[in-house]
């Protein structure tokens, strides 16, 4: 890919920090109630004394933050920004629950990146945001996440990297499913310590037929043990195709859910822009994996 050199210089810049996550040290801690921490480096102390339990978030109580604070609907959520100008939060994200669109609407005017005319790199950094993630603080082990991607759609449309979150320890670990909006591909990223972003796991890439970059999908995330599958539906809930059935060598053990949005690789200098509707979280018993159903 293109930009795949990206990844690489962010490692370099971040120290391998996920995008959009502030870093955080704390040592391993032992294994928390209903979900094996104890195997995740590192583990945060706050992840493993969450609750467990099932949410699900609607997006209808009008709510505004400016780059990063907290959302109270029927969950509180917590959300960041991050802008590699000067590694913090961006100034120019906003992030607005929209009741009307039952939707959350994230939008930042200024471009992340910009081209860099000294090649190479083939970008420096800009004001905006190249991700904006949040997050409900319950975790899970085995979970199955759904929410629709790119829900208030828009005539311009997204050329953002949109999606659902599970098992992220607070810090670098997590998996990511999400829809390309540069590309009409989807794919489940896995982030660890030692990669800037989240890596593609193989096998995991579909095309989505029909792929409209105004179009909103319904996406599903099922992680049980070592095996993840995606799933992703049309608005009306009719299933357009789904990911292999993965294995992780080296599976996270668990974490908490949420949405994150990035710059795509294949348009990095497009302003980010996204938006998610229905989010939920559920705990699937580690004995079965499910079959799938819309959000």
């Amino acid at each position: 890919m293109r930009y795949r050199a990206i990844g690489v210089m962010l490692s370099v810049i971040l120290q391998a920090p996920a995008a959009g996550h502030a870093a955080e040290q704390a040592p391993p801690v032992p294994a928390c109630q209903g979900c094996d921490c104890a195997g995740t480096v590192p583990t945060l102390a706050v992840v493993a004394a969450l609750p467990s339990r099932d949410w699900k978030e609607p997006f209808t109580a009008r709510g505004a933050l400016k780059a990063q604070g907290e959302y109270a609907g029927s969950e509180r959520w917590q959300f960041e920004s991050f802008s590699l100008n000067m590694l913090q939060p961006s100034p120019t994200a906003a992030i607005q629950v929209e009741p009307a669109r039952r939707a959350l609407v994230i939008q930042d005017p200024a471009p992340g990146l910009k081209q860099n005319p000294a090649a190479p790199p083939p970008w420096s950094p800009a004001a905006g945001s190249i991700s904006v993630t949040g997050w409900v603080n319950v975790k899970f082990a085995d979970v199955v996440v759904r929410g629709t991607v790119n829900a208030a759609g828009g005539s311009a449309g997204s050329r953002s990297r949109q999606g659902l979150l599970a098992r992220w320890d607070r810090h670098h670990s997590y998996y990511w499913f999400y829809v390309d909006f540069s590309s009409g591909q989807a794919t489940i990223g896995k982030q660890q310590p030692g990669t800037a972003t989240a890596v593609p796991l193989p096998g995991s890439e579909v095309a989505i037929p029909g792929f409209q970059k105004t179009a909103a999908y319904q996406l599903e995330l099922e992680v049980v043990g070592p095996k993840l599958k995606g799933r992703i539906f049309d608005r009306k809930g009719k299933l357009l195709v789904e990911t292999a059935e993965i294995e992780d060598a080296t599976p996270h053990a668990c974490g908490i859910s949420g949405v994150n949005a990035e710059l795509s690789l294949n348009a990095p200098f497009a302003p980010l822009s996204a938006s998610f509707a229905g989010v939920s979280a559920a705990a699937v018993p580690a004995a079965r994996v499910t079959g799938g159903g819309p959000p």
